[in-house]
């Protein structure tokens, strides 16, 4: 069986070519590439770990030039927002933000109608957020969800993940995997790290035993 071979440098890979999109994460893709603005000119872009957010969050932002914001720096966009006029990501929120700088940030973007978006696992009906005014701004925010992974997405991001590893995998262990693993995002993560480190351990590269002996099948 020939091997699929790939030559991905980079450890992780967020071009846009590389994102996969099937029926599980297309909605959440039309929304964050549509060049319109969004409603309220605010998305909030929900997903489980290791679906996919911080890949389209990065190209929304070669898309529109957007500029990433650490939760730590939001004081300092608060206090020089004025100096910014390119739309604003705040990635992987749930929430630890510091909320007042956040409240002026939403409504910073709002009245300079900049677009943000904001990404995290949970919707904010679940978290404790104790500025009421920033509690009912966040939950009235368009949101969209990446869903649970179907089997093209599994397959994708499995040729994905073993191309940042620059493994290479044959067909017959593909659809072994496809059928075998742990069909959730994290699930995926786990099996292709623990069948590098195994391939990095034992000098061999990713075959059916290797597997079986990973997945203890």
């Amino acid at each position: 069986m020939a091997q699929l071979t790939f030559n991905f440098t980079a450890a992780c890979s967020y071009q846009s070519e590389d994102f996969v999109v099937t029926p599980s994460n297309q909605e959440a893709f039309s929304w964050v590439t549509q060049s319109t603005p969004w409603t309220q000119n605010t998305l909030l872009l929900i997903g489980p770990q290791y679906s996919g957010k911080t890949h389209l969050a990065t190209i929304f932002q070669k898309l529109f030039s957007a500029v990433f914001i650490s939760q730590k720096d939001l004081q300092i966009y608060q206090e020089d927002f004025h100096s910014h006029e390119t739309p604003f990501i705040l990635d992987s929120l749930d929430f630890q933000a510091s909320e007042e700088p956040l409240l002026h940030l939403y409504n910073g973007c709002r009245e300079k109608q900049r677009q943000l978006l904001l990404t995290a696992e949970t919707h904010p009906a679940e978290w404790k957020i104790k500025l009421p005014d920033l509690a009912s701004r966040l939950m009235a925010i368009p949101y969209t969800t990446i869903q649970s992974p179907d089997d093209a997405l599994i397959r994708g991001i499995l040729l994905k993940k073993f191309s940042d590893f620059q493994l290479s995998i044959s067909e017959t262990v593909l659809d072994y995997l496809l059928t075998h693993i742990e069909r959730s995002y994290l699930g995926i993560q786990e099996t292709v790290h623990s069948l590098n480190e195994a391939s990095l351990a034992e000098h061999k590269k990713i075959t059916l035993p290797l597997v079986k002996k990973i997945l203890n099948l």
